[in-house]
């Protein structure tokens, strides 16, 4: 079985500077990982990768795809609705020429059980993914829980908002089910968990937390980019109100590096911007 082959964006761009994990860490092994890279760098071909290693147990010795829809199921878990949507029907047209089953699981969607245990491909945020499998725990029942075997967090960094308490309640139920007995012999028992994002500060917690061998964790800084970025680290006072304070007091100073970088001779010459921020809140604090 072939991986998928790259999209073309990633295709083009200067080669030395294209950021891929090495495909042993994902594709070769069965192990946990957590990736932390630059936007447009890959993260999504490897979890293609880690996908193809899942459907990879339905390859024949003689090269034939005896598929079994259902019996090994990947999770794909991204916080936003829209980016459910987008890898849903690109995951679709790629891998349904496999005949491997891709379901869309939201708030906005909600799927038959029938429809649940036969699909090989499920994509969720994780308050959808939080509430089907806390029913089947409070039912005492197992149901197509016990089928998952591969568990892909995508944009991991909403850890550190509000919404993080619930994927991190969802990791936990399912580690505290793949080591109960009734999972024996199931997919689940052998559950494998990969992260990716291009903003987590603490990767290599997140990396403990999802139980990662060492060469489960991989860190790409900026020099990685496809393309070529500048780099200015700006200072600012300390806040002794705390770490806390001081980066919700980083918004105040926006407008004043902007103004640096944009306005030449008294003149504005303003360019696209992107400003990154740790939470969904800043965003909103910085925006004001």
């Amino acid at each position: 079985m072939q991986a998928p082959a790259p999209h073309p964006s990633r295709r083009r761009g200067n080669p030395r500077r294209s950021c891929h994990a090495p495909p042993a860490q994902v594709y070769g092994s069965d192990s946990n990982f957590v990736v932390a890279a630059p936007t447009a760098s890959g993260k999504t071909g490897l979890v293609e990768l880690a996908m193809c290693r899942n459907l990879s147990r339905y390859v024949a010795p003689d090269g034939g795809f005896e598929h079994q829809p259902g019996a090994s199921k990947t999770v794909y878990v991204a916080p936003m609705k829209a980016l459910v949507q987008e890898k849903s029907k690109a995951w679709s047209e790629r891998f349904g020429k496999l005949g491997v089953r891709v379901l869309e699981m939201t708030g906005d969607s909600d799927a038959a059980t029938q429809e649940i245990r036969a699909a090989d491909l499920i994509l969720t945020t994780p308050e959808k993914l939080d509430s089907v499998t806390r029913k089947h725990r409070e039912r005492g029942t197992v149901g197509w829980v016990g089928d998952i075997s591969l568990v892909v967090m995508d944009e991991v960094h909403i850890l550190g908002e509000r919404r993080g308490s619930v994927l991190e309640a969802v990791v936990g139920r399912l580690l505290m089910l793949r080591a109960s007995g009734a999972m024996r012999g199931l997919p689940l028992s052998g559950l494998r968990l990969g992260a990716v994002s291009a903003t987590v500060p603490n990767a290599a917690d997140v990396a403990g937390w999802l139980r990662c061998p060492p060469d489960g964790l991989r860190v790409y800084g900026e020099e990685m980019r496809p393309v070529p970025l500048q780099v200015r680290v700006q200072s600012f006072p300390e806040d002794k109100r705390g770490d806390f304070m001081f980066e919700r007091s980083l918004a105040r100073h926006v407008v004043g590096v902007l103004e640096g970088q944009y306005r030449v001779g008294g003149r504005w010459q303003w360019k696209p911007t992107l400003v990154f921020c740790s939470s969904r809140k800043g965003c909103s604090d910085t925006a004001r």
